[in-house]
């Protein structure tokens, strides 16, 4: 195998504490209720503007934009430096694929400072690249972002695993027509997917 596309939040990155805190912050200040895990979890994987969309459906475009921005910016300034931390044994893999000659790439829908904070929690920076919602037109489940993060590695989808953690991941595989893992999270437990509930395993496929 050439190369290994990562999401962040909830693959490598723990950053269930934060996301919830800072989504149920924004939903408050915007006047909505706040809602508990069990509501939020299936969005797990969205970005922010569908998030907002499918929690209040009935919110203006206006709204949603808005709810989305301030996400984006208190997610990256607030909550991750303070609640997030790597998965354990991620960075660990990281490096040891790296030392294999494997090339790395994340693809997460996250904007860019957002990612770039997430990365800095993740204290790992040896990435060959990273493709961001702000680097393409639509962000998962849409395939365009594996697409993109191919091309900038240099591996065709058959040299390439992309490994993941939600539903969304889990789509954005199928419809990329790539090699799919997702890390086992108690919220992709009933996906029939293929799933691996350690980093180490990597190192075999």
């Amino acid at each position: 195998m050439k190369a290994l596309l990562f999401d962040l939040d909830g693959t490598l990155i723990d950053s269930e504490e934060a996301v919830l805190l800072a989504y149920n912050r924004v939903l408050r200040e915007a006047g909505f209720r706040e809602r508990p895990k069990t509501e939020m979890m299936p969005q797990w994987g969205r970005d922010s503007w569908q998030w907002f969309s499918a929690l209040e459906p009935l919110a203006s475009e206006k709204t949603i934009d808005k709810m989305a921005r301030n996400m984006q910016k208190l997610y990256a300034s607030e909550y991750l430096p303070k609640y997030a931390k790597p998965e354990p044994g991620a960075v660990e893999i990281l490096r040891q694929l790296k030392a294999q000659g494997k090339r790395l790439a994340i693809v997460t829908n996250q904007v860019r400072e957002e990612a770039e904070a997430t990365m800095r929690v993740l204290c790992f920076h040896e990435f060959d690249a990273v493709v961001t919602h702000s680097d393409v037109a639509q962000g998962k489940p849409n395939p365009e972002m594996i697409f993109k993060a191919l091309s900038a590695v240099g591996a065709a989808k058959q040299e390439a695993i992309f490994v993941g953690d939600s539903r969304v991941d889990w789509l954005t595989g199928e419809a990329a027509g790539i090699n799919t893992r997702l890390i086992l999270r108690p919220w992709n437990a009933s996906l029939p997917c293929k799933k691996i509930s350690a980093f180490s395993e990597l190192l075999k496929l």
